[in-house]
């Protein structure tokens, strides 16, 4: 097989809450950068364009929303780079967790509504569920996409692992006390899956709640790059054969008991 290697950029944004058209302007300048350094993928955090405003969150119409996706791809096809992240998306006056990959032609390859919802701050009150899981072909491979506290359940990892996926996404919102949390269980869930995994998180500029450590990790569990709190667009380059070469040396899925589990 030959050498696969995608160049990913990471931009740990500060979310401006409410404010769509200055995440938009935000984030428009970190796929210029990203395409100025000739990466493949800019990857954006969970709710990036409306940051956390759920007690507002079903004001927002469905055309606005709809806009949101269509800047999306416009910077997307204009900077030639493919798009991550999540916003809010209206299906039938239902609000959900979205989080989509748009390609460098501009076009929406796969979109994931978040499985599980975060209780600690009431978004299942504001939010409805998703149901499917998100497995889709690129260039570089299989990939899926999962959400911020989909991180804290390993079976879903699994299930998406084992339709021989490459990469797997995770956009987060993921805040203080728990980033230790964030940082082992992103490993964790390299390890075990032999993937590699990208998490995205927000942070904070001038608030107190601190987010951050957005991290790309390989499938043994390395730190390929890794933010500290600030805001921060990282990058890191993925040899994604390394997947393949890891599982021929030692492959866990083979070795699952699966008559058990």
């Amino acid at each position: 097989m030959d050498s696969m290697n995608v160049k990913v950029s990471l931009y740990q944004m500060d979310s401006l809450k409410g404010d769509i058209r200055s995440n938009l302007k935000k984030a428009e300048s970190a796929a210029e950068e990203t395409a100025a350094r000739k990466n493949d993928i800019l990857m954006l955090p969970e709710f990036w364009t409306t940051g956390f405003d759920l007690p507002n969150i079903k004001k927002y119409s469905k055309d606005e929303l709809d806009s949101i996706i269509n800047h999306i791809s416009r910077i997307a096809k204009k900077y030639n780079i493919a798009i991550i992240g999540t916003t809010p998306q209206k299906f039938n006056n239902k609000i959900y967790n979205t989080a989509f990959l748009f390609d460098k032609d501009g076009k929406e390859v796969a979109n994931y509504n978040k499985l599980h919802l975060f209780r600690l701050m009431d978004e299942h009150k504001f939010i409805e569920p998703g149901r499917d899981i998100s497995v889709f072909q690129t260039q570089w491979g299989k990939c899926g996409l999962t959400i911020c506290f989909d991180l804290r359940f390993p079976e879903l990892f699994r299930k998406i692992a084992e339709k021989n996926v490459k990469i797997i996404f995770i956009p987060a919102y993921w805040p203080e006390p728990r980033l230790e949390h964030w940082r082992i269980l992103l490993r964790a869930r390299a390890i075990e899956n032999q993937v590699f995994i990208i998490g995205c998180n927000r942070c904070t500029i001038n608030q107190k709640l601190k987010f951050g450590f957005s991290a790309v990790i390989d499938p043994e569990g390395k730190i390929l790059a890794e933010a500290g709190t600030q805001e921060i667009l990282m990058h890191a380059e993925l040899d994604v054969n390394k997947i393949d070469r890891t599982r021929k040396k030692f492959n866990l899925l083979d070795n699952r008991r699966k008559d058990i589990y």
